[in-house]
């Protein structure tokens, strides 16, 4: 079956969720310190790549699948005035970045996307 046809017969899923650990956090309070990402489309991707900076912080924000960072109450305890402000007080700046790049890696940003097939 070709690639056209597969395309043609089936819906493929683009939205995929997966948890993480906080190392840190779990430490620090003694239990799971688990975070649910989320995969990011083409157009998320691209708005976020076109702000001045602290883009490891917007892509995390994209990519948290329940929103916790955009708790009003959680602002509320950390007296952040935004989401992004909230995630510089919680995390630490590796951690953002190491985030980042995981929800990165699930939105299709590895080096094993696609692999050339050679002829003989």
């Amino acid at each position: 079956m070709s690639l056209l046809d597969m395309l043609l017969t089936k819906d493929i899923s683009t939205d995929e969720v997966e948890e993480i650990k906080i190392n840190r956090l779990e430490k620090e309070f003694g239990e799971d310190a688990t975070f649910k990402i989320k995969t990011l489309n083409y157009n998320t991707i691209e708005d976020i790549r076109k702000m001045d900076k602290d883009i490891p912080v917007h892509v995390l924000l994209a990519g948290d699948a329940e929103g916790i960072f955009k708790n009003k109450e959680l602002m509320e305890r950390y007296n952040a005035a935004t989401p992004a402000e909230l995630v510089k007080k919680i995390l630490r700046h590796g951690e953002i970045k190491n985030i980042a790049s995981e929800i990165e890696r699930l939105s299709g940003y590895t080096n094993n996307v696609v692999e050339i097939i050679k002829k003989k």
